[in-house]
């Protein structure tokens, strides 16, 4: 039990004795360890039943017939830390019944030490620090500028006994009672706090503000135009995807033909291929692959969407761009089989010789 010196102590013993066996002679004790030391020792229980005004005392309360000890210690101090036991002693033998042990820790009261709040983008893992060594309000005195997304803020005091107590806000409204709190900023906010105080009158609050200028980074998708043949082996779309804390697990492709979902880290699906990696803060590049080019491939619109934005999500359509031999008509698509191309070929070759 963690303890401050100068206070007010009351250890409560139950020794299971109904009130009316409750007889002279017996004696309560309040023992300290090491050395079997006794600070409290009473052998009629009955008569006494205030607290004198000693440094240690003891109080007999009843209830529904039952007797309670309650031993008062007035003013703790630093050595009064160590193990405690209070118990009876009876008899010519002095025979003892241990009824309660208990391990104080006692120490002088302590305000905290410097103060420090620190923010963390979840992205990019950019950290920003406010420090404060003195009691009262600190604050940036300039708008910290930030980009929209997920951060994480932890106000760490060094010192402080009784274990100081922590307060995050933001906008001036409580997000937590721990010293860590994740949350998404927008450009509605305005500023960020940490409180922390030692829960003794003597001490007062720091508290530390970050005024906060957010921006918003608006989501942008940008996909190279794909071009590729029918019966080609393979076509690949490329889009740069731009937004807040964007991931590679937060972008997804999507056939609106069959409205299959093709999620990086998710089920493979035959036929297709997905890639991706970072291209920088809040921006990465992804790949769709189709596979064996079909006319129903160029007939598919494909949407790439990026979910979990500050404003919902957002997507954007992309579609194979078909192309077509010269000649062909009405839109239609002229296929030449591999061995045509090679009979061709060989007539060329001897109308050449010849």
């Amino acid at each position: 039990m963690d303890l401050v010196a100068g206070d007010l102590l009351m250890i409560t013993c139950d020794p299971k004795l109904r009130v009316e066996k409750l007889i002279g002679g017996v004696a309560h004790i309040l023992m300290k360890q090491p050395g079997d030391v006794v600070v409290y020792r009473n052998i009629d229980a009955k008569a006494k039943d205030q607290y004198p005004g000693a440094s240690y005392s003891m109080k007999l309360e009843t209830k529904n017939g039952w007797a309670y000890f309650h031993y008062n210690i007035t003013s703790l101090k630093v050595s009064d830390s160590g193990l405690w036991q209070c118990l009876t002693q009876t008899g010519p033998d002095n025979e003892k019944k241990y009824i309660r042990n208990m391990t104080l820790s006692v120490k002088p009261a302590a305000d905290v030490g410097p103060v420090e709040l620190i923010l963390v983008k979840t992205s990019d893992g950019k950290e920003m620090k406010l420090i404060h060594e003195e009691g009262g309000t600190h604050s940036s005195t300039t708008g910290v500028k930030l980009l929209s997304g997920t951060y994480t803020m932890s106000c760490v005091a060094e010192n402080g006994y009784p274990e100081p107590k922590y307060t995050l806000m933001l906008n001036g409204q409580e997000i937590s009672k721990e010293q860590v709190a994740t949350f998404n900023l927008t450009t509605a906010d305005t500023n960020l706090a940490c409180n922390v105080k030692v829960p003794r009158q003597e001490f007062s609050e720091h508290t530390l503000v970050f005024q906060l200028r957010i921006e918003e980074v608006e989501p942008e998708i940008t996909c190279s135009t794909t071009k590729a043949r029918l019966n080609d082996g393979r076509a690949v779309m490329n889009c740069t995807v731009v937004a807040a804390d964007v991931t590679c697990k937060k972008v997804v492709w999507k056939s609106g033909t069959t409205n299959q979902n093709f999620e990086h880290g998710g089920t493979k699906v035959m036929g297709y291929d997905l890639s991706c990696m970072s291209n920088g803060v809040n921006s990465v590049w992804s790949s769709l692959e189709v596979k064996n080019l079909q006319q129903e491939h160029f007939d598919d619109t494909y949407f790439i969407k990026i979910k979990d934005t500050t404003a919902g999500d957002f997507q954007k359509e992309h579609q194979l761009k078909l192309l077509r031999k010269a000649g062909a008509l009405n839109g239609s698509v002229q296929m030449t089989s591999l061995g045509s191309l090679a009979l061709i070929s060989v007539v060329t070759l001897l109308k050449i010789i010849l």
